[in-house]
């Protein structure tokens, strides 16, 4: 009976793992591909429309998503990913080749309109939080000049709450801008390593996420530092596992009462 007893909480608690982190983002991708997709792991159903020539690989954070420069991944448009504030978009990458011009890691909206977009320039050492609207006159650019190394990962973050735009990288706050208009928002769909306008990533991407919340600078720097396949227990799946062991407990004492 106490085996059984443990088997089942044992596997109801294996049931509750996942990564807590994430649990409560829009869409997280830690480029697991099923079907020739990247998939959704939140559940929402944002799953790519393919690889659009990227591969996948491995690397420091497990899975990754390799880009030759003339990759481009697709998430199809969903009301779902048109983020107004508060919002926060996150992602992994690390450059193999250098770009000669600016490369949109993640992002949303077209030339003219951009709902939301990770952005850096190798040439120039920028990196780029940006909100852009050409037809409303609106523009929110969290931008930095940092330098940025061939074959290291870099983690940069992007927080809207709708009063000011927050740029991070590798945890740290590195631009912070007052900035209060409302995101273009438009039908482009989510794109990884390439925007469709100015030029494609050469390198790894990895654990791209989205947020109708503002993170905290705490939230952003365990992201940072996070492993998104990490598995790490929720806290029923933490009771459950304590619940068990006080039963077995319980259970072990009444036996030995009856033995006695």
């Amino acid at each position: 009976m106490r085996k059984k007893l443990f088997l089942f909480i044992f596997t109801f608690s294996l049931l509750t793992l996942h990564a807590v982190p994430f649990q409560n983002a829009v869409a997280a991708y830690d480029m697991t591909v099923q079907n020739g997709s990247i998939q959704d792991i939140t559940g929402h159903g944002y799953n790519s429309s393919g690889l659009g020539g990227a591969t996948q690989t491995t690397s420091t954070y497990g899975k990754a998503l390799y880009f030759d420069g003339s990759d481009q991944v697709v998430i199809n448009d969903a009301s779902g990913l048109r983020l107004l504030a508060p919002f926060s978009v996150e992602a992994k990458f690390m450059m193999t080749g250098t770009p000669g011009d600016w490369v949109r890691v993640v992002g949303k909206g077209s030339s003219s309109q951009r709902n939301y977009g990770l952005w850096y320039n190798p040439v120039y050492n920028y990196f780029l939080f940006q909100i852009y609207d050409t037809p409303r006159g609106v523009y929110g650019d969290a931008i930095i000049t940092k330098g940025i190394s061939m074959n290291q990962w870099y983690h940069i973050a992007g927080v809207y709450d709708g009063s000011t735009m927050k740029l991070y990288v590798n945890g740290n706050l590195e631009q912070s801008i007052a900035f209060s208009a409302t995101p273009g928002i438009t039908s482009d769909n989510l794109t990884l390593g390439y925007a469709g306008y100015h030029t494609t990533h050469i390198g790894l991407i990895d654990d791209v996420a989205l947020f109708n919340t503002a993170l905290s600078g705490s939230d952003v720097l365990a992201h940072s530092q996070t492993n998104m396949e990490t598995v790490v227990p929720e806290p029923i799946s933490l009771f459950s596992l304590l619940l068990g062991i006080f039963i077995l407990g319980i259970s072990s004492l009444k036996q030995q009462k009856n033995l006695l």
